[in-house]
């Protein structure tokens, strides 16, 4: 990595990352170690790579580069062999910017992944209403544009197929809408 950026600045990593296995991250600067983190399975082993197949997680520790052109590392350890680990993108984002940001992002993302049963969104928890979908949109939408505009736009997308299957979930209980009034302890 070829620094141009004073070298007094502290940065945090970011990866995005799809994998069939649980694994480690390790990452270090010129063989001096800066983060370890364990990281879940994003996708089936076998199933076709698309973009919800990628988590984006990111460190805490925030470092800064030793000299003007420092070897960053990022190697991937603890998981067997046949497995797939992709690295989509590394970002060093600037720690002093970005904090409540960064911590902003971690939890929509967390809120996001909550409403699925599995890391591939195929289906919805079954306690998860409409108006926990609407909160969860709210949460993405109140992210920054400048610090995380893709990741936002990727939740977003993941939102609203959340409501999809929330729809089709509701039409495949009352297709023909006769249970709409009758109970009348349930409102409207």
């Amino acid at each position: 990595v070829n620094i141009t950026a004073p070298l007094s600045q502290r940065y945090r990593v970011r990866i995005r990352y799809g994998s069939t296995t649980n694994l480690q991250f390790h990452t270090s600067i010129d063989g001096r170690p800066i983060n370890q983190g364990n990281f879940s399975a994003t996708m089936s082993s076998g199933s076709n790579l698309q973009s919800g197949s990628f988590r984006t997680v990111g460190f805490t520790t925030p470092f800064n580069f030793s000299n003007g052109s420092s070897v960053f590392t990022l190697s991937a350890h603890v998981f067997n062999s046949g497995n797939e680990v992709y690295i989509d993108r590394i970002e060093f984002v600037p720690a002093e910017v970005t904090f409540e940001a960064e911590y902003d992002l971690e939890r929509a993302q967390k809120a996001v992944n909550e409403l699925f049963t599995s890391s591939n969104q195929i289906g919805l928890k079954t306690d998860v209403t409409d108006y926990h979908i609407d909160q969860v949109s709210n949460l993405v939408e109140c992210l920054s544009d400048e610090f995380c505009l893709d990741e936002k736009k990727e939740l977003s997308e993941k939102v609203k197929h959340a409501k999809r299957l929330s729809d089709e979930r509701n039409l495949l209980q009352d297709p023909n809408f006769r249970g709409i009034n009758r109970q009348l302890d349930r409102g409207w």
